[in-house]
């Protein structure tokens, strides 16, 4: 693996004509990166909402910070669900119209070019400067369709977006279209074929969009309903009670329960204890015997010299300093096990709790749990990278990989409020 600087170059994401896309990781703070280089010039100033941020220039190299747990979204290719793929979906053209707003233009978008975790999707590589290939509003869509795959043509905004990448929408109506909360016929309704309007003349006559054919059938089975209340109306007239109904087992009920209680305060009164009176005229007296019980014994007369004394108490005077002295010691901490790496925080004063998100292979660690407070030392018991999260009171949290043990002497974790 090869070096850049802090960072780590662990694989080749791919080739884009003399520029090469790295995977890499910063060592000091873990934190992913993506190295792209050789490229010259200053970063540009791109500070947008799913679009994957410029993290400094290097020499002949510039770097883009991944978000912690961001995976390509190759591996979701043709596996997503429509669901997730209607989120990613929003948040792309949402991210491309902000974009092209600012006069900024990818290129070279493509499945390869996004990262996803959960419902977040991030564009990597704007502002590269590369040919452009291929119009974002393909590209955008040629990457959604490669993550749906088989069900591409099953889902129902696939027309739409396809009428996107024809340019028979623009960017601007696709992306307000697709912004939530919008019906499925008020987006197909963009595309404007015969196929979409059935859908607007069957609206009025149900009156309801989602599921016109259910009012019907509750209509027809009206009848049929009372059916399955004759079998408990045949039951009083085999028994001789009247027919119960659905609120009478709950006063029932309360009405056993109240009915038990007073029965069993019946059943178990206990009428009160008649307890003997002592029969007069009988005294208890004690008498106390004038002579001892026991034979008095007196003590031996000392035969030891007081040398012999002094000996004693001297020894006696010792023991107590030397008790005092092995008590009074502070306790030594317990030796840690496996490796220690020490957390210094920055500004002083603050205190932050270490959650371990992902322990690596090997390791009795649980995930999920609060392993430390920070400043201060903390314990890991196999080598290798950590997944760690980090809680500040007034700060977001904030995760960091540590790749146990580290190269340096400790790791400063700086509080900054954004």
């Amino acid at each position: 693996m090869e070096s850049l600087g802090p960072y780590l170059l662990k694989r080749v994401r791919f080739q884009e004509g003399t520029i090469t896309v790295h995977e890499g990781q910063d060592v000091l703070t873990g934190a992913p990166v993506l190295v792209y280089r050789p490229v010259e010039g200053p970063l540009p100033k791109i500070q947008l909402d799913g679009i994957l941020p410029w993290k400094e220039a290097m020499d002949h190299a510039w770097v883009a910070e991944l978000p912690f747990g961001a995976v390509p979204a190759e591996r979701y290719r043709n596996e997503a669900d429509l669901e997730r793929l209607l989120g990613w979906a929003r948040r792309l053209l949402a991210t491309l119209l902000e974009a092209h707003t600012l006069g900024l233009t990818h290129g070279r978008l493509g499945v390869e070019r996004l990262w996803v975790k959960g419902p977040n999707i991030w564009i990597e590589g704007l502002g590269v400067p590369a040919a452009h290939q291929t119009p974002d509003e393909v590209g955008v869509v040629e990457a959604l369709k490669a993550l749906a795959g088989e069900s591409w043509m099953a889902w129902a905004y696939a027309p739409v977006l396809e009428a996107f990448a024809a340019g028979n929408l623009s960017l601007r109506e696709v992306a307000e279209a697709f912004a939530e909360p919008k019906a499925l016929e008020e987006i197909t309704a963009l595309v404007g074929g015969p196929n979409v309007q059935p859908k607007h003349e069957e609206a009025p006559v149900s009156q309801s969009d989602r599921n016109p054919p259910m009012e019907t059938p509750k209509e027809e089975t009206a009848p049929p309903e009372p059916s399955p209340t004759p079998p408990p109306a045949a039951e009083p007239e085999a028994a001789g009670a009247p027919p119960p109904t659905e609120e009478t087992p709950k006063p029932s009920e309360a009405e056993a329960r109240s009915a038990v209680r007073v029965e069993d305060g019946e059943v178990y009164r206990e009428a009160p204890v008649e307890r003997p009176t002592p029969p007069a005229g009988r005294v208890i007296r004690i008498e106390e015997s004038a002579e001892p019980a026991f034979d008095v014994l007196e003590p031996p007369k000392p035969t030891l010299g007081r040398w012999v004394r002094g000996v004693v108490w001297a020894l006696a005077l010792l023991g107590i300093v030397a008790a005092w002295w092995f008590w009074s010691r502070p306790a030594q901490p317990p030796e840690a096990e496996g490796y220690v790496v020490w957390f210094n925080l920055e500004p002083q004063g603050h205190e932050a709790t270490l959650e371990l998100v992902e322990p690596p292979p090997g390791s009795s660690l649980a995930p999920g749990g609060v392993i430390a407070q920070i400043p201060g030392p903390v314990s890991f018991d196999v080598p290798g990278a950590y997944r760690l999260r980090i809680q500040a009171a007034g700060y977001r949290p904030k995760e960091i990989l540590l790749s146990v043990p580290p190269e340096g002497r400790g790791v400063t974790v700086r509080l900054e409020s954004r």
